[in-house]
């Protein structure tokens, strides 16, 4: 579908953008027949570190997008990227029990790939998850990994859009130069970094932003496209994005801050707490207007700063804006994640979790 901007959001020319990376000829020239031999590879190495998998279900698929913008004012762009999505889904059986496990990577050339770390993690996760059983409900500590943060914060950050703010839709309404998240987060959004998701200019041709979101816990800013920026009288922030015919500000590509503390060290403070490292049910169990939340969970239970055992067949519950407003720590251990995040584990106090 095409978009026709009203005319006075044809932009002129003179802007200046950021150069992005986001394309590696070395990637381009990479043959389906190399990415199947790496599923192959890393299928049979994990079958082969661990006899009770049953199934190993391993897929490398490499994407490239090209963007073009142009306009009657002389203005004419374009970005090309490519990137490849590893993935893997394991069965692990031990009697009667079978457990699953997940991993999913997104990188830029192969050589940034480390296949034994992905086999060890995999094979870890799959096999520490066997002997689980649920816990008595009550509130926990709660000890977010950094996988699974981004499918509760990036629904968060999107109500930062200035549509939702004008539509009285978000929850940040009204709230700039507040302090309304914990003084423990720093939130930034970088269309500049060097990831996949890295871009130079939006859907209405204006340069990206590297800017500041949450400044400690504080509101910076929300996220403009040129029409929300002209009803505000302020700039467009680069965040115009095209859905469904129509152009609204979204949320580009995040870093949270990480704190000082390792993952080891973060984890040895709790004396007992739940480590989760799996949700289930975000389309289905989150209110995106409310912020209110109610998902299947499962990760382990942390007993003097000790991962002890782990637990299935339990929910986690709240409230976005109020959880984290509540975060107590931040570790080091940032990954890049497909949500395009790039975020650390974190800890929130009291959370409900219903088990037994």
């Amino acid at each position: 579908m095409s978009y026709l901007p009203r005319i006075e959001h044809f932009i002129e020319k003179g802007q200046k953008y950021h150069r992005v990376n986001t394309f590696s000829k070395t990637l381009a020239e990479t043959s389906p027949k190399d990415l199947i031999s790496l599923a192959k590879r890393l299928s049979c190495e994990i079958r082969k570190r661990e006899s009770r998998i049953t199934i190993c279900e391993v897929s490398a698929e490499m994407a490239e997008e090209l963007q073009e913008f142009s306009n009657s004012r002389g203005i004419a762009l374009k970005s090309r990227s490519n990137y490849v999505i590893l993935s893997c889904s394991v069965n692990i059986a031990q009697g009667e029990e079978i457990e699953s496990a997940f991993k999913v990577k997104i990188f830029s050339d192969l050589s940034d790939l480390d296949e034994n770390a992905f086999v060890d993690s995999i094979v870890r996760t799959a096999t520490a998850k066997l002997g689980s059983h649920s816990i008595p409900s009550g509130k926990y500590d709660v000890l977010f990994d950094k996988n699974v943060v981004p499918y509760l914060l990036k629904p968060l950050l999107q109500q930062l859009s200035a549509f939702s703010v004008k539509e009285h839709l978000s929850l940040f309404e009204g709230k700039l130069e507040e302090q309304v998240l914990s003084k423990k987060l720093t939130i930034l959004e970088n269309p500049h970094s060097k990831t996949p998701f890295a871009y130079s200019f939006d859907d209405e041709g204006m340069p990206s932003q590297k800017k500041m979101l949450f400044n400690r816990g504080v509101l910076k800013t929300y996220l403009y496209d040129l029409e929300t920026a002209q009803n505000a009288n302020t700039q467009s922030t680069g965040n115009g994005t095209l859905k469904g015919g129509n152009i609204r500000p979204d949320l580009g590509f995040v870093e949270v801050k990480a704190g000082r503390k390792t993952f080891e060290e973060t984890l040895a403070d709790l004396k007992k707490a739940v480590y989760i490292t799996d949700i289930q049910g975000i389309h289905t169990g989150l209110n995106t207007s409310s912020g209110d939340y109610s998902l299947q969970a499962e990760g382990f239970l942390v007993e003097n700063g000790k991962i002890t055992h782990p637990i299935s067949l339990i929910t986690v519950a709240g409230n976005l804006l109020t959880d984290f407003a509540k975060v107590s720590q931040v570790a080091n251990d940032v990954e890049l994640s497909i949500q395009g995040f790039l975020s650390p584990s974190l800890v929130i106090k009291k959370l409900a979790i219903s088990g037994n």
